[in-house]
């Protein structure tokens, strides 16, 4: 299953001049999505706004969870379960 996932987080705990934060936090995040047995399809930032995005391909929530782990404290995430559009609309046109 697909999930897109936003987290954000404040100017007061952003890491971007704190490398020795970086490196315990945001850092470790892809790295702990694997552990956890997930594949992250993608993963963006948008630095100044103190986003980043990823689509995570999970088989449960459990495997999303221990993926933020490494910033769960750092922000709020957004998890959203979604699908592929070209599937649902080749469904939809089959009717």
């Amino acid at each position: 299953m697909l999930f897109h996932i936003t987290h954000v987080h404040s100017e007061l705990t952003c890491p971007y001049h704190k490398p020795e934060v970086a490196s315990e936090t945001f850092a470790k995040v892809l790295p702990a999505f694997a552990e956890a047995g997930a594949t992250v399809v993608g993963a963006y930032a948008d630095a100044p706004a103190h986003a980043m995005y990823f689509i995570v391909d999970a088989t449960s929530a459990d495997q999303v969870r221990l993926g933020l782990a490494p910033v769960i404290d750092q922000g709020t995430a957004d998890v959203r379960p979604v699908s592929e559009f070209g599937k649902v609309a080749e469904e939809r046109a089959k009717g």
